[in-house]
C-alpha cells in the first residue's frame, strides 16, 4: 500500500527517472529536484517523509561536502525527517559540512576551516586572549561570537568596540567611562565598555588602527585588569576576556615601529586565522546556496535556483571581498532575478570584467597614495589628529571618515 511522500534531488535527470519508476509503488507522491536550490522551501511546503539526496550537484566536485551541507540544514530545520544520501563516487571521506552556528559563523567545508573549528572548540572554553586575523570579509567578527558562544561567559555580554571609529580624544572615556564632572557634559557617571562588559568578552576590532601612544594605556589595563574612569581617582576590578581582531600585519607594524610588541604579545595568546574564500574554493559553492537559501525566504521567491553555468560562474569568481562580497552578490541577484533560475549574467563581483579590474585598480593606486600620505601625516604629528587635519587641510570629521576607509 502507497503511503507517504519521498523527495528526490540530484542533477541526473536519468537517475530521478529511474528512482521514481523503482519507488512509485512505495511512495504516494514522488517530488524530484534537480537542484538543492529552494529545497529548505520545498520541505517546509511538501512536508516530505523521505529525502534521497545525491552528496555532489557542481560538475568536478566529489568530495561529498555540498550533500553534507544539505543534509545539516535539512536536520536543523526539521529533525525528523529521514534522509539518505547517495553518490556515485566510492572515495567521499566525510568532511564536515558548511554550516552556520546559532551565533551566525559559517563554517566551511575545506580541511583548512575543519581544523579552525576544531581549534576553536578547544580555545574557546578557555579565558586566553585570542587574536583574528583575515581580509575583510572573511568573517572575523563572526568568529568572535561564536568564541563567545562557546565560552564560560556566554551569558554575560558580548561588547564590540571598533578600534579604528574611536578617536584620540573618546578612547579612555569610551572604554574606560568617565565620572560626573569630569568635563563639560559629565552630568552623570558613565561606564566604559569594559566595565559594562564585566564577566563576559571585550571584542576590539581593527586592533592594528589603534594610535600608537594609546597602546600603552590598552597594554596597562590588559595587564592590571583594572581600569580608572575619565576624572576618576579609585580603580575598578573588570573581569573580561579579549577578543582582538585586524585585517593588518601586526608583526609588520611591530618592525616598523607602529605596534608595540608588548601589546602584541598580550593579546596573541591564541592565533585564529580566517583564510580568503579565494584560498578555499570548495567552500564557495555551499556558501553560495547557503545564502540562496536565506534570500529566497526573505524575499519570497520561492523555488529560485542558480544555473549550473551560473555555479560554475561563482566557482571561477576571486571573490577579493570574499564572503562579505558573496552574500551581497547573491542577495542582488535573488532580488533582481525576474525567473524561476539565476543566470550567470545576475552573479556580479568587484572583479567581473577585465576593464573593471584596470578601473579599480588605477582607483586603488589613487587610494594606496592618499592611505599612505594620511598614515605620514599620523606619524609625523605624533598622532594629534588635529595637527594632522590642519596639515592636510582638511576638516577633523573628513579626517575621521578617511583614517576609518583606509583602517588607520
Amino acid at each position: 500500500m502507497k503511503h507517504g511522500t519521498l523527495l528526490v534531488v540530484d542533477d541526473n535527470r536519468n537517475i530521478l527517472t529511474t528512482v521514481k519508476m523503482v519507488t512509485e509503488n512505495t511512495f504516494e507522491r514522488i517530488i524530484c529536484m534537480t537542484s538543492p536550490s529552494g529545497l529548505l522551501t520545498r520541505i517546509r511546503e511538501d512536508h516530505p517523509d523521505v529525502v534521497l539526496l545525491d552528496m555532489n550537484f557542481h560538475s568536478g566536485v566529489n568530495n561529498g561536502n555540498e550533500g553534507l551541507y544539505w543534509l545539516r540544514e535539512i536536520k536543523r530545520m526539521q529533525p525528523s525527517i529521514a534522509v539518505v544520501l547517495f553518490t556515485a563516487y566510492a572515495d567521499i571521506k566525510g568532511e564536515k559540512a558548511a554550516t552556520n552556528s546559532p551565533s551566525g559563523m559559517i563554517w566551511g567545508s575545506s580541511p583548512v576551516m575543519a581544523k579552525l573549528q576544531e581549534m576553536v572548540e578547544k580555545v574557546a572554553p578557555t579565558d586566553a586572549n585570542i587574536l583574528i586575523t583575515g581580509e575583510n570579509g572573511t568573517g572575523k567578527e563572526m568568529l568572535a561570537k561564536e568564541i563567545h558562544r562557546l565560552s564560560k561567559r556566554a551569558d554575560r555580554q558580548l561588547m564590540p568596540v571598533d578600534m579604528g571609529a574611536i578617536t584620540e580624544t573618546l578612547f579612555e572615556s569610551e572604554l574606560f567611562g568617565y565620572v560626573k564632572g569630569a568635563f563639560t557634559d559629565a552630568k552623570a557617571d558613565k561606564p566604559g565598555k569594559f566595565e559594562l562588559a564585566d564577566g563576559g568578552t571585550v571584542f576590539l576590532d581593527e586592533i592594528g588602527n589603534l594610535n600608537y601612544s594609546l597602546q600603552a594605556k590598552l597594554l596597562t589595563v590588559l595587564q592590571r585588569r583594572t581600569i580608572v574612569p575619565v576624572g576618576g581617582s579609585k580603580s575598578i576590578p573588570v573581569d573580561v576576556r579579549v577578543v582582538c581582531a585586524t585585517n593588518c600585519n601586526l608583526e609588520e607594524k611591530v618592525r616598523n615601529g607602529e605596534f608595540r610588541e608588548d601589546l602584541l604579545y598580550r593579546i596573541n595568546t591564541i592565533h585564529l586565522h580566517l583564510p580568503p574564500l579565494r584560498e578555499r574554493k570548495g567552500d564557495i559553492l555551499a556558501y553560495a546556496h547557503h545564502f540562496l537559501s536565506r534570500y529566497a525566504d526573505i524575499y519570497n521567491k520561492k523555488d529560485l535556483q542558480f544555473a549550473p553555468e551560473t555555479e560554475e560562474r561563482i566557482c571561477r569568481l576571486p571573490w577579493y571581498g570574499n564572503i562579505r562580497e558573496l552574500q551581497h552578490a547573491v542577495e542582488k541577484a535573488v532580488i533582481l532575478c525576474d525567473g524561476f533560475t539565476i543566470q550567470p549574467s545576475e552573479i556580479e563581483s568587484s572583479n567581473t570584467t577585465a576593464s573593471q579590474n584596470t578601473q579599480q585598480n588605477s582607483i586603488q593606486r589613487l587610494d594606496d597614495m592618499e592611505c599612505d600620505m594620511i598614515a605620514k601625516a599620523i606619524r609625523q604629528c605624533d598622532g594629534n589628529l588635529s595637527h594632522v587635519a590642519a596639515q592636510l587641510g582638511i576638516s577633523r570629521q573628513t579626517l575621521y571618515n578617511k583614517m576609518k576607509k583606509y583602517n588607520l
